[in-house]
C-alpha cells in the first residue's frame, strides 16, 4: 500500500527498492491480501552481511542487526506508533539468530497474533522474517481484575477435581481479534490454555496444550 509522505507517495515497490538495496535481492517475499508483508525467505549466505564483529550467539548483536530489519521494513510491514513492538528476545548460536518481537499497546503484550520473528544466519544476513502484526486494534475494556481474581475464574474454567489444580502463568495481555482487543489474563491450567478477561471475568479463550 502506498503512504503519503508530504507531497511525496511512497510506493510499495520503491519500499521494496530499498530494503533489496540493503539486506540483497534473493528474497521470496509474501503479502497479506490486503498488501502488507507477512513473509520473507532467504538463503545462508545470499544476502547482505553485517558488519564484520557480528556473532549469532551474541544477543545484544543480533537484536541490533533485527532492529536494522524492522526499522528498514517498518513501512511494508504496515507497523503502526500506538502499537510499537516490545523489548526483542534473542536466541542464537554459531549458526543463526532468531530474534522475536511482540507487538504491545501500552506496554501491553497483544495475543494470539502480534508477533513478529527475524531469522538472521552467521554473519547477519537475514534469512526470514514472518508477521501477523494486527494493525488498527482498538481495546474496548478495561482491566478490573488482578491475576488472583481471573486466576479464579481459569481454574472453575476447566479444574479437574481428580488432578493438582497446577495453574501457570496470569501474564497480563491484550487478546485481540477483528481489531477488537480486551484486556485479558492468560493462564495454563492442568495442560489447558485460558484466556480471562480482565473485566468481565469471562473465559475468551480456551485450549487443550495437552493434545497439540
Amino acid at each position: 500500500q502506498p503512504a503519503a509522505t508530504g507531497a511525496k507517495v511512497v510506493t510499495r515497490e520503491s519500499l521494496l527498492r530499498a530494503f533489496k538495496d540493503k539486506f540483497g535481492e534473493d528474497f521470496k517475499l509474501e503479502f497479506s491480501p490486503e498488501g502488507w508483508l507477512i513473509s520473507v525467505r532467504g538463503m545462508p549466505g545470499n544476502g547482505e552481511r553485517a558488519g564484520t564483529d557480528f556473532k549469532a550467539d551474541d544477543p545484544r548483536k543480533a537484536v541490533a542487526r533485527a532492529r536494522e530489519v524492522i526499522d528498514a521494513s517498518a513501512a511494508l510491514l504496515g507497523l503502526q506508533p500506538e502499537l510499537p513492538l516490545g523489548t526483542p528476545i534473542a536466541k542464537g548460536n554459531g549458526i543463526s539468530a532468531q530474534v522475536y518481537f511482540k507487538e504491545t499497546s501500552d506496554g501491553v503484550p497483544l495475543a494470539p497474533s502480534g508477533n513478529v520473528t527475524v531469522d538472521l544466519g552467521p554473519q547477519g544476513e537475514l534469512l526470514a522474517i514472518s508477521s501477523d502484526y494486527m494493525r488498527d486494534v482498538k481495546v474496548v475494556n478495561e482491566r478490573r481484575l488482578d491475576s488472583d481474581q481471573a486466576k479464579v475464574k481459569a481454574l472453575a474454567a476447566v479444574l479437574d477435581p481428580s488432578a493438582s489444580p497446577i495453574s501457570l502463568g496470569g501474564n497480563p495481555v491484550i487478546w485481540a481479534w477483528d481489531r477488537e482487543g480486551h484486556h485479558a489474563y492468560e493462564y495454563n491450567v492442568q495442560g489447558r490454555q485460558v484466556v480471562i478477561d480482565a473485566a468481565s471475568g469471562e473465559v475468551l479463550f480456551k485450549r487443550d496444550r495437552r493434545r497439540f
